[in-house]
């Protein structure tokens, strides 16, 4: 009832409802009181089963879910779909102050991993250049994650990343290939087991999560105390590559 009420109420503090009704105000068994009580109970059960579909309809979204967000395989960035769904809820959050957003980032091994461990190991190659150059006095730069790694370096690398895994058991040791094959084994190896490792599929989730929190702040001009992160979920399921972070709603 409370989820209810505060779907209900504007910011003014009134609840507004759009009821047409017929009848002869000369009969006596002509009553509205009935009416109204009936589309009040319809109200509190749609806000208690399909809430961010009621606020679709605030936020002139129409139907659609406001409480399932969209994202990529392996990515942590908004599409124009996803944002277009937040600019909805962000309108119908500012026309219900009272209520509070928990958004439960998530992420699923079996989409979100070989993308994922494409973007870790490039990361993990910015980071090994960015150790270079503080060894070696060159200047660096003010995003370590804007490094520009050329192919050729990221090979020299690999062996170093690998050998790093070998040694806490991440890997397996290389059988006898020949000289011209181990790059590829050992990239296999590598991009195999970031594909598998919970922290990156946790931080991945803890990402989605933060990038809906930041949107809704600076673009939807949400108040950031409405906005609360929960921990994360990473095993989700997903359809069509694409896995949905879940929205939930409370009271303040």
């Amino acid at each position: 009832v409370r989820l209810a009420v505060a779907m209900l109420k504007d910011t003014k503090g009134d609840i507004s409802i759009h009821l047409p009704v017929k009848g002869d105000l000369n009969s006596p068994d002509f009553s509205v009181m009935p009416i109204v009580w009936q589309t009040l109970r319809n109200l509190v059960a749609r806000a208690a089963t399909s809430p961010f579909k009621m606020l679709g309809s605030i936020g002139k979204a129409g139907n659609k879910d406001l409480g399932q967000i969209p994202f990529g395989a392996g990515t942590a960035q908004l599409s124009p779909e996803a944002n277009a769904l937040l600019d909805s809820l962000a309108n119908a959050l500012k026309q219900r102050p009272m209520l509070q957003l928990n958004i439960e980032g998530t992420s699923a091994q079996a989409v979100d991993g070989p993308t994922l461990a494409g973007r870790v190991l490039h990361r993990r190659y910015q980071e090994l250049l960015y150790r270079q150059l503080q060894e070696h006095g060159k200047q660096l730069p003010a995003d370590i994650y804007s490094l520009d790694v050329p192919e050729k370096l990221q090979d020299r690398l690999l062996p170093q990343i690998y050998q790093a895994l070998q040694q806490s058991g991440k890997v397996a040791d290389m059988p006898s290939m020949p000289r011209r094959e181990r790059h590829a084994w050992q990239r296999q190896q590598v991009l195999t087991y970031m594909a598998s490792e919970p922290l990156y599929l946790r931080w991945l989730a803890q990402q989605r999560a933060a990038a809906i929190r930041s949107y809704l702040v600076e673009q939807g001009g949400v108040d950031v105390e409405r906005l609360y992160l929960l921990d994360v979920d990473e095993k989700a399921t997903a359809d069509n590559n694409i896995v949905i972070t879940r929205l939930h709603l409370d009271v303040l």
